[in-house]
């Protein structure tokens, strides 16, 4: 019997990876075919990652408590892998799109906050390694939400507290301390498939600002913003 491989991504905003892989066998068995089938939901960082990881390893899905991308509680969950002492952090599951309606989205005001609290939850268990997947965000913010949810402060040239997207043109110094604390014993891995830079005609903010809402205004102004981010972080950058 000929076997087929069902593998695909999922489908943003319409369809997980699985139930892709559903309506694909659904699609094979109807053309009255014996095949052996075998289904193989896949990710690339972003939404989905830890439900396809989960489908390979032994591993536990452990639910929080987290703010959402538009400072809403909501639950997030992320996964636990014992055998390799790790855990598996998926950006949108606590500030995706698809946690916002299309009207309501706006990158000015949203926040990666809660992806901040979800590694805080994971380092609880004393993992060693922590990967975070990229993809399927409603965020531009930096790292400035999640970087706060680990303790760090931001301030402007008066020593003003910085706590807003907005606001981050106006940055003049960055305390890691906290985190560099909390992290010490752990070390961070980004999953993606991407590889833009912040900031340019071809970083993030340019190529995926619109899908996370904003309009050209905002895009002009977040080439102002993440331009004085990216300057003031360099040393930053290095030290992580």
């Amino acid at each position: 019997m000929k076997k087929i491989i069902i593998a695909p991504d999922s489908f943003k905003e319409s369809m997980t990876a699985m139930e892709a892989c559903h309506a694909i066998e659904e699609g094979i068995i109807k053309s009255g075919n014996q095949y052996q089938i075998q289904m193989v939901p896949m990710a690339d960082g972003g939404e989905g990652t830890i439900e396809a990881i989960a489908q390979v390893l032994p591993s536990s899905f452990v639910e929080v408590n987290v703010q959402g991308p538009l400072k809403e509680k909501i639950k997030a969950k992320y996964l636990l892998l014992p055998q390799q002492n790790s855990a598996v952090i998926e950006v949108a599951e606590a500030c995706g799109l698809n946690k916002i309606e299309p009207q309501d989205r706006n990158p000015m005001q949203t926040s990666t906050y809660g992806v901040g609290e979800l590694i805080k939850s994971a380092l609880e268990h004393d993992v060693e390694k922590i990967y975070i997947g990229l993809g399927g965000s409603a965020t531009n913010d930096g790292g400035l939400g999640l970087l706060r949810a680990l303790g760090a402060k931001f301030y402007d040239t008066s020593g003003k507290s910085i706590a807003e997207v907005k606001d981050l043109v106006r940055l003049e110094k960055i305390d890691l301390s906290c985190c560099f604390e909390l992290l010490q014993h752990c070390q961070l891995i980004v999953l993606s498939d991407v590889d833009n830079p912040f900031t340019g005609k071809d970083g993030a903010t340019y190529v995926f600002g619109r899908q996370k809402g904003a309009n050209q205004q905002q895009l002009e102004v977040w080439m102002e913003l993440s331009i004085c981010w990216e300057h003031k972080c360099k040393v930053v950058y290095r030290r992580f």
